[in-house]
């Protein structure tokens, strides 16, 4: 989440809830054994769950989807801290995945401990997000499990795509469910569905997961464009990550297709010159205008979504930020 669609989401009151959302997730992780080894799994969580550089866009989207419909504030800040650990596990083991070394500003798990520690304590915080649902409202438990589900499974074709000049604009609309746009819409329809709200819980439901599509589609446009991002640019094309951006070019022009393929097969040398040649390339195609319709697309389905609850209390900020997210690039 960029700086400026942080302010569309400012405000006391949800800054305020944040502030619960941190203190709950700390409750969640200290250490709750007397022999210090019993918490380790806890502590290495933790490195990544409390780095400064965590957008928490999730519980922001619970609260402000929370107000529309007078959720109790208690739970909506336990449906926003699980909402948290199943993302923040999910980094755990993307990390892994990708034998990452950096995340939200800090060494990854993996990098200052092992594989085995993220892997556990990822799967650890998957166990606190299901007992801390347990404990609000049962009913929201097999919905998080399916979110889970669709999660592995989009991470896992995401992972069979690398370096896959043959991946389809289906297959990366799967990948961006899976990795965004399940838990978003989760976000969006558990304080509804906490509330027996069912037509608010499906309407969020189903904006949240336009919006989820469209962060992605930032995202894949931010990796290309924005050097100020502080994030690796170009990212995507050295690491062989299937992008919109990239997906649409490599369709679209022969030369770029084989840029990219020599690139990802070693045929050509993966230097920082030979990466922003390619980079040049893939623009050229007209691939972020693409992009950009296809955000604004999602976009418009979230706000089309919410029907007669976009004046709501907290519904106006979520269209705020997604009008905001559509026009960043």
């Amino acid at each position: 989440m960029t700086a400026s669609a942080r302010q569309v989401f400012a405000g006391k009151e949800a800054e305020s809830f944040l502030t619960a959302v941190e203190d709950r997730l700390e409750t969640l992780l200290e250490q709750r054994y007397a022999d210090a080894d019993s918490a380790f799994l806890e502590r290495a969580a933790g490195h990544v769950t409390f780095a400064d550089a965590a957008k928490r866009a999730r519980p922001r989207l619970v609260f402000h989807f929370g107000r529309a419909v007078d959720a109790d504030l208690e739970s909506m800040v336990n449906i926003a801290a699980a909402a948290e650990l199943v993302h923040t596990a999910s980094l755990l083991h993307d990390d892994v995945v990708d034998t990452a070394d950096e995340r939200r500003g800090r060494t990854t798990v993996n990098t200052e401990w092992d594989n085995v520690t993220a892997i556990l304590s990822g799967d650890l915080l998957l166990c606190f997000a299901l007992q801390q649902l347990d404990e609000v409202d049962p009913r929201l438990v097999p919905s998080a499990v399916k979110v889970v589900e669709e999660m592995s499974r989009g991470i896992m074709l995401e992972v069979r795509s690398r370096k896959n000049l043959e991946t389809t604009p289906a297959e990366w609309s799967s990948i961006a469910a899976g990795k965004t746009a399940a838990l978003f819409g989760w976000c969006g329809g558990s304080p509804a569905r906490i509330m027996d709200d069912d037509d608010a819980a499906d309407r969020f439901r189903r904006c949240g997961r336009h919006l989820g599509i469209a962060f992605q589609l930032a995202d894949d446009l931010r990796d290309l464009l924005d050097s100020e991002s502080g994030k690796d640019r170009f990212a995507d094309i050295r690491n062989g990550h299937p992008s919109h951006l990239l997906i649409w070019a490599s369709r679209t022009d022969d030369a770029v297709y084989e840029q990219l393929d020599a690139l990802w097969t070693g045929r050509a040398e993966l230097t920082d010159e030979a990466v922003e040649e390619a980079a040049d390339a893939v623009l050229a195609t007209g691939a972020p205008e693409r992009t950009r319709a296809a955000l604004r697309q999602q976009v418009d389905r979230a706000l089309e979504a919410l029907g007669g609850y976009a004046d709501r209390p907290g519904v106006r900020k979520v269209a705020g930020w997604a009008d905001q997210l559509a026009r960043e690039f």
